[in-house]
């Protein structure tokens, strides 16, 4: 969850100029939130089982109680 968070927090960030750049041309929000989303879900599904093997195998080794915790 804690990665999760991390890279919605990412997508945010990308999608704020798109926001700008949208509002200025006179789109509706929706439409920048919606590609965000999609690209949240679509990195999700593409490569989401080998973040987490990387993260919790390679990368720190996760047991019980570290994984609780974070």
């Amino acid at each position: 969850m804690v990665c999760f968070a991390h890279g919605s927090n990412d997508v945010a960030n990308a999608i704020s100029p798109l926001i700008v750049v949208m509002k200025l041309d006179g789109n509706p929000n929706w439409i920048s939130f919606f590609i965000g989303s999609v690209g949240i879900a679509m990195g999700l599904l593409m490569l989401g089982k080998r973040v987490m093997a990387t993260v919790g195998k390679e990368i720190v080794i996760l047991d019980f109680y570290k994984g609780f915790c974070a």
